[in-house]
C-alpha cells in the first residue's frame, strides 16, 4: 500500500484498562478516573425515570424508533400517558436520557474489551463494531443528529470516546480517522448499502489494517468483476431511465423544498402548492411519496456522479491526484447539500432500475480513481461517508483539523499501485 501517514499509536500496553483510569485527555480538563468519579457522583436516575427509560429501550430494540412514543411507553407500563410527564416532559427528554444511557453502555463495552488487551486499539475497534451490530437500533439512535448539550449527554459522549482517545496516545486526528472509517462502514452495513459482492469483514480488516499501516493478513479477492471486466462495464454504464419533463419539474421542486425545509417540507401538498396545481394531479407522474423520494435520490446520485467524473478528469489532465479530487468533490457536495445527502444515505436504496442505475453511474468516478480495486473503493467510501456524517452531526469538535483527517485517511487507504485515470 502507499501513503506515509500512520494512524497507529506509538505504544501499547497489556494492561490498558488499568492505565486508562489515570490517563489525562487533551482539552477534557479531567483524567478518565476523575470523570469516572464525577459520573459516580451523579445521582442515579429516579426509579420511575429508570423504568420509563428501560421500557423505551425495549420498544426501540423490538420495534424501532418509529414505534417509540409516550403512548407506547405508557401502555407497557399500564399507566396513562399524561402521568409520564411528571418525570420526563416529552419524547425528546426521554430520547436524551436514552441516548446518554446507550453511549455509556457503548463506553462500557469498549472499556471491557481493552482490559488486558495486547492491542488496545484493535480491541476497541472490534468492540465498537460488534456492539453496533448487536444493537443496531441503539446505535442508530445514538448516532442520529447532533447531541443534546446537556451535561448528562455530553459526559456520556466523553465516556464513550475516552477509550479510543486514550489508546491512540493523544493522537486525536488518528483517533478520528479510525472512528470515521469504523462508523462509516458500520452505518453502510446496517443500511444494506455495501454491494453483495463484498464481504464486510474483509473490507473492515483491510481498512483497519491499512489505516494502522499493518498487513491485514488476508488474501484479497480480485477487484469487482475483475479489473478488465470492471473497466469494460464502466465503458458502457447504465443509461438513465427516461422521465417526462413534467415529472422532472416535480422532482426539481421537491428537491428545492427538501433543501429549504427538510423532509417535512417534501409533501405532495407542499409540492403541488409551489407548482400551483392540486395535489392529486401529481400522482399521474409520480404515484406516491416513495416514488418521489426515489426520483430525488436518483437525481442526487447522477449529480454526484457527474461532479466526481469531472473532478477526476480535471485532476488527471492537470497531473494531479484523481482520487483526492473525486473524494473532495464528494465531501464538498455533502457539505453543500446536507438535506440531500441525508436522504441519499438514510437507508437501503430501492432495487428498481431508476435508483440502481443512478447508483452505478455515480460510483464510476470512485471506481476509476481506485484503478477498479473494488475493496479499496469500499474502504474509501466508508471512511469518507463516516467523516462526512460525523461532521454533519457535529460529532467532531471544531478544534480538530478535519481536512487533515480527510487527507490522512485517503493516504492510508488508497491502492498501492499507481492509478491511471
Amino acid at each position: 500500500m502507499s501513503g506515509d501517514l500512520d494512524v497507529r499509536p506509538t505504544a501499547t500496553t497489556p494492561d490498558a484498562g488499568r492505565e486508562l483510569e489515570g490517563r489525562v485527555l487533551p482539552g477534557a480538563g479531567l483524567t478518565v478516573a476523575e470523570r469516572m468519579v464525577v459520573d459516580a457522583a451523579v445521582p442515579d436516575l429516579k426509579p420511575r425515570v429508570r423504568e420509563i427509560v428501560d421500557v423505551a429501550r425495549q420498544i426501540l430494540d423490538e420495534e424501532g424508533i418509529d414505534a417509540l412514543s409516550m403512548r407506547a411507553i405508557a401502555a407497557r407500563l399500564d399507566v396513562r400517558a399524561p402521568s409520564l410527564y411528571k418525570h420526563l416532559p416529552d419524547k425528546r427528554a426521554i430520547l436524551d436520557v436514552l441516548v446518554a444511557d446507550i453511549l455509556r453502555e457503548n463506553g462500557e463495552a469498549m472499556r471491557a474489551a481493552i482490559t488486558g488487551a495486547e492491542d488496545p486499539v484493535g480491541a476497541i475497534l472490534e468492540a465498537f463494531r460488534r456492539w453496533a451490530r448487536e444493537h443496531p437500533q441503539r446505535y442508530a439512535v445514538a448516532m442520529d443528529g447532533e447531541l443534546d448539550e446537556s451535561p448528562l449527554v455530553q459526559s456520556a459522549a466523553l465516556y464513550s470516546g475516552d477509550p479510543l482517545r486514550w489508546a491512540m496516545r493523544d493522537d486525536l486526528e488518528g483517533a478520528v480517522t479510525l472512528w470515521s472509517f469504523a462508523h462509516g462502514l458500520v452505518d453502510l452495513e446496517m443500511k444494506g448499502r455495501l454491494p453483495p459482492a463484498y464481504d464486510p469483514d474483509l473490507v473492515w480488516r483491510r481498512g483497519v489494517a491499512h489505516l494502522r499501516h499493518e498487513d491485514d493478513g488476508a488474501e484479497l479477492p480480485p477487484p469487482m468483476l475483475g479489473a478488465e471486466a470492471t473497466a469494460e462495464f464502466w465503458s458502457d454504464p447504465p443509461e438513465e431511465v427516461a422521465r417526462s419533463p413534467r415529472a422532472m419539474r416535480i422532482v426539481e421542486v421537491a428537491r428545492e423544498l427538501l433543501e429549504e425545509e427538510g423532509e417535512e417540507g417534501m409533501s405532495m401538498r407542499r409540492i403541488a402548492a409551489r407548482l400551483g396545481v392540486r395535489a392529486p394531479s401529481l400522482y399521474k407522474h409520480l404515484p406516491d411519496k416513495l416514488a418521489m423520494e426515489n426520483a430525488i435520490i436518483a437525481l442526487i446520485l447522477d449529480e454526484m456522479g457527474a461532479i466526481g467524473m469531472a473532478a477526476g478528469a480535471s485532476a488527471a489532465d492537470a497531473g494531479e491526484d484523481p482520487l483526492t479530487a473525486v473524494m473532495t468533490a464528494y465531501r464538498e457536495y455533502a457539505h453543500a447539500h446536507p438535506a440531500l445527502y441525508r436522504l441519499y444515505t438514510r437507508g437501503r436504496l430501492d432495487d428498481g432500475p431508476l435508483v440502481r442505475g443512478a447508483e452505478l453511474r455515480s460510483a464510476e468516478s470512485v471506481a476509476r480513481a481506485t484503478g477498479f480495486d473494488g475493496v479499496a473503493a469500499m474502504c474509501i467510501w466508508a471512511f469518507v461517508h463516516g467523516l462526512v456524517d460525523l461532521e454533519a452531526k457535529g460529532r467532531i469538535p471544531q478544534s480538530y483539523d478535519r481536512d487533515a483527517v480527510f487527507r490522512r485517511g485517503l493516504a492510508a487507504l488508497r491502492p498501492a499501485d499507481e492509478v491511471t485515470w
